[in-house]
């Protein structure tokens, strides 16, 4: 089995086994190493994952002797700069953004604004999207408002 392919099915595993987190892997390949960054904290202190996580290292070493994989934290000091896979669970929610509301105003029948945390962006019902409309005229009426628990 190649190193990566067992890392892709570890990473597909981990975010199957615990639905609230979100994994990055990131590869270097001058040095042979893995790296994995695993978030939320509450994940990735959670003693069910530290026993996981030392199967997954002690086995990746049997297989792979001359590669390295380490796992870190959303707020360790080493950062995944490009990583190659991000995975989430399915029941992932980031912290840092959350919509509030959502917006959706009708200008025609295929096109429409949607507004979400003051950022607006159009739809049609061709499924294009345009992010880059704040220059133009749009409705002040809402036709519909959502609103999203945190």
């Amino acid at each position: 089995m190649i190193s990566k392919v067992f890392v892709e099915q570890k990473v597909n595993q981990l975010v199957t086994l615990f639905p609230t987190a979100r994994v990055r892997m990131q590869y270097d390949a001058f040095s042979y190493t893995y790296a994995i960054e695993v978030t939320p904290l509450s994940v990735y202190e959670n003693a069910q994952f530290l026993d996981w996580q030392c199967d997954t290292f002690s086995e990746f070493v049997r297989l792979f002797p001359t590669e390295c994989i380490y796992f870190i934290s959303e707020d360790s000091l080493s950062k995944l700069e490009n990583p190659e896979i991000v995975k989430y669970g399915v029941q992932y929610r980031n912290s840092d953004y959350t919509v509030n509301e959502v917006k959706p105003i009708a200008i025609s029948p295929f096109f429409s604004i949607h507004k979400i945390d003051n950022r607006e962006f159009s739809s049609s019902k061709l499924g294009h999207y345009d992010f880059n409309i704040a220059p133009y005229s749009i409705p002040s009426t809402p036709v519909i408002e959502y609103s999203f628990a945190a």
